[in-house]
């Protein structure tokens, strides 16, 4: 296909979909595919996510620059983050026992638990006890938990930093979820 008219269906869908959500009352929830219902703030975060994932996608292809701004990639973590918990890999998560506390600079600071087959979302909470604490530059968070891009470019690039009593942990939070 054509890019220029896939750009062109892409913006006249976007306009669609922000009319849409802009005739909501505030608090409408949308029907999910799986899981519960979205709140339309979680359902526009997660379509910001999509766009922008996507973008990258296409703006590799066609051999062009895609920036993902720190303000974007943090409404979709936040977003993503709402949801996380029902794309955990059960197997995956049935052996491990970790807790992270994950802090998206300039965005959302969470506990993410994983155990007995679940992982659980909780905010985060300035000295509760974890096994390894993260602070990860929001986009290259954003395309690593997507499955777009490795984690070693953005560890050696300091875009992705562990410490903690297991900072080694970091390395497999990935593989606790399922990339959708």
């Amino acid at each position: 296909r054509d890019p220029a008219q896939l750009a062109e269906i892409l913006r006249a869908e976007n306009q669609a979909y922000l009319q849409a959500a802009g005739d909501q009352p505030p608090g409408a929830t949308v029907p999910a595919e799986v899981g519960p219902a979205l709140s339309l703030e979680v359902m526009t975060c997660v379509y910001l996510g999509e766009l922008l994932v996507h973008g990258f996608d296409l703006a590799r292809t066609l051999g062009r620059p895609w920036r993902i701004a720190r303000v974007e990639a943090n409404l979709v973590a936040a977003g993503a983050l709402a949801i996380l918990p029902q794309f955990v890999d059960p197997a995956a998560a049935r052996g491990g026992s970790v807790a992270y506390e994950l802090r998206l600079r300039g965005g959302p600071r969470v506990v993410l638990r994983v155990g007995d087959g679940t992982l659980g979302v909780e905010p985060g909470t300035p000295g509760v006890a974890v096994d390894c604490r993260i602070s990860a530059d929001p986009a290259a968070f954003l395309l690593v938990a997507y499955g777009r891009v490795g984690q070693w470019g953005p560890i050696v690039r300091g875009q992705l930093l562990a410490w903690g009593r297991r900072p080694w942990a970091a390395l497999r939070l990935t593989s606790y979820v399922r990339n959708p």
